[in-house]
């Protein structure tokens, strides 16, 4: 199963980048920095629709719950979770109250909270993107029978948004997650680039544009199944980068790269030495358990 929603009013995720109202701050956190080309899965890409090996009408379901909570890693740690961990186990249900708390007095933050039924054994995808196109690259290209190359504009395109994937598998009384594949992105905006290729007696003016993003993912290994029983959450701190675009044209200019929007892209040029600063981290809960009739039912309308 897998859901595609052009999705953007759930962005409280710009708390990261503009600041946020939590409370009194705790240590700050700091995102690397990642110059890398584009390709078709940068930041990420949708996972590809996977035909179920057969139909299954009957058999067991799983009601998966997810929440992707913003906050300070000394807080999470108050759940007991270490943000420095690939995921951590929290087992029954001491964690409401200390969580509860925390939404309250705005230490923390839901940014979004997903919900998944899963066939056991199948992979389910919920995706919640917004797609940008660009012309962010040129291609070098030399026409039959013409002695002079031409650079052909390359299209490409970022998803951003969210994406999730997750598979399980029934073990008894337990619920084994193979897959648990949190992704997020989070424009920070574009380089708008400009600059000269001499062309034999030719000079060739060539633009294009260089995404920013910030991005996060899960730490989880999918080798590393994770075994819950009932009661039991998954907690995955995810990892931040802010991945800047270099287009691959950039080897082959004669002259230098002019920014033309430059002013707004001085946080690229004044670092801390530590990366990117952020007021905080990402952890995405999950908890899952088996499907009844009356997940499947539809919802009643609100009574007056």
């Amino acid at each position: 199963m897998r859901q595609r929603l052009a999705y953007l009013p759930w962005l409280a995720l710009s708390f990261l980048v503009a600041g946020c109202a939590f409370g009194p701050r705790g240590k700050q956190v700091f995102a690397p920095v990642v110059a890398k080309p584009a390709d078709a899965a940068w930041p990420f890409a949708l996972p590809a629709v996977e035909e179920p090996k057969e139909p299954k009408k009957d058999g067991p379901r799983l009601r998966v719950y997810t929440w992707f909570i913003a906050g300070q890693p000394s807080d999470f740690a108050k759940l007991g979770i270490d943000c420095d961990k690939p995921f951590t186990a929290l087992a029954g249900g001491g964690q409401t109250k200390v969580l509860s708390n925390l939404l309250r007095t705005r230490r923390a933050q839901v940014i979004t909270a997903p919900r998944l039924t899963v066939i056991p054994g199948q992979t389910a995808s919920i995706a919640m993107t917004t797609r940008y196109d660009y012309l962010g690259d040129y291609q070098r290209q030399k026409p039959e029978g013409q002695a002079k190359a031409a650079f052909v504009p390359v299209m490409h395109h970022v998803l951003d948004g969210l994406l999730l994937s997750i598979r399980a598998e029934l073990d008894g009384d337990q619920i084994v997650f193979t897959t648990l594949a949190p992704r997020m992105a989070n424009s920070l905006g574009m380089r708008d680039c400009k600059s000269f290729m001499n062309v034999g007696s030719d000079m060739l003016l060539l633009v294009w544009q260089e995404p920013i993003f910030l991005a996060a993912e899960g730490l989880l290994a999918p080798t590393d199944p994770v075994a819950c029983k009932a009661g039991t959450t998954v907690a995955i701190p995810l990892k931040h980068t802010v991945q800047a675009t270099e287009a691959t044209v950039r080897k082959h200019l004669d002259c230098p790269v002019e920014v033309l929007n430059a002013d707004s892209m001085k946080f690229l040029t004044r670092l801390d030495k530590r990366g990117y600063p952020l007021p905080g981290r990402i952890v995405v809960l999950v908890s899952a358990r088996l499907a009844t009739e009356k997940d499947d039912a539809p919802a009643e309308a609100p009574k007056p």
